[in-house]
């Protein structure tokens, strides 16, 4: 393997995933299950909310290919593009390794299958991101800081 060449280890892997058979059903309850624990705030620490988004995206890359559709996966109700799609928005760049950010919505540009009508969200560049603007964000803040002092001031008095 010639590791000079773009992508090279993606495509590899992505070709050695054709040859299983099943393993789109698997990547999708991947995917599935990333996306409820990242709605579900299942995490703990911003590394861990990232990455959710860094396997949602590469898991929906290695899954759309000649032979299995994202489109029809989402048609038959294993995955949820809508979802994905707004957890893409809210979350549009993630660190990959040091200084690197990665945004996970660009795999998904890349696969053979992409619909833009299936992701109004991610295509729409006139809405800002959510993930930089703390305005946008400040009402559920404040929510989720008045729900943390009264738990802690429930615990702390149990």
């Amino acid at each position: 393997m010639f590791l000079a060449t773009n992508d090279k280890i993606r495509t590899m892997l992505k070709t050695s995933l054709a040859q299983i058979e099943g393993y789109e059903e698997l990547l999708a309850d991947v995917v599935n299950t990333s996306v409820h624990m990242f709605e579900n705030k299942l995490y703990l620490l911003p590394s861990e909310k990232h990455m959710l988004v860094k396997v949602i995206g590469f898991s929906l890359f290695l899954i759309d290919s000649t032979a299995c559709n994202i489109n029809k996966l989402d048609a038959k109700k294993k995955i949820n593009v809508s979802r994905i799609d707004k957890i893409f928005k809210t979350v549009e760049v993630v660190p990959l390794y040091g200084d690197m950010q990665i945004a996970p919505f660009n795999y998904i540009k890349k696969s053979p299958n992409f619909d833009p009508s299936k992701w109004p969200i991610c295509n729409d560049a006139s809405t800002s991101s959510l993930q930089g603007n703390l305005l946008m964000q400040l009402p559920e803040i404040r929510e989720e800081h008045e729900r943390f002092i009264a738990d802690l001031a429930r615990y702390t008095n149990e």
